[in-house]
């Protein structure tokens, strides 16, 4: 736990120090690198808004063992994983089909084609990896 509690705070601190540079990169550069001072306000947000929460669910378990128990039974429960992994297809699923229509979307709009076929390639990505851990599961089982 104190482990966890001191890379959570240390990522606090990561997370205040890219705010900072964000805005000394935007102050000092102005539009030239304004994706730069963009990511590590995204970046450092993200890492002090997730590690903040995690100190305070840390912290509550610490004062609340009974309660981090029953957390630790139900995320290693055999239905909660199965749960689990169905939402993540179902997600894959959905996921597939927003890629098919942005690209539609995109030749629409007369997009390069490069895009066109990179997203394409994503795509095509996904039923390969697919069928190669339905090969690979199958052997296993």
């Amino acid at each position: 736990m104190k482990k966890s509690r001191l890379l959570y705070s240390g990522l606090i601190i990561a997370g205040v120090v890219l705010i900072i540079i964000g805005f000394y990169v935007s102050s000092r550069y102005g539009d030239s690198l304004k994706s730069t001072s963009g990511i590590c306000f995204g970046i450092g947000a993200g890492l002090i808004g997730m590690s903040f929460a995690q100190l305070v669910l840390t912290n509550y378990e610490l004062k609340h063992p009974d309660v981090a128990k029953q957390n630790k039974i139900e995320l290693n429960d055999e239905r909660n994983t199965i749960i689990r992994l169905k939402a993540r297809a179902k997600a894959g699923e959905i996921l597939k089909w927003f890629i098919i229509a942005f690209e539609f979307l995109l030749i629409w709009l007369n997009v390069d084609l490069y895009l066109i076929l990179l997203l394409w390639g994503i795509y095509l990505s996904y039923y390969l990896i697919k069928a190669f851990y339905t090969v690979k599961y199958q052997n296993e089982i």
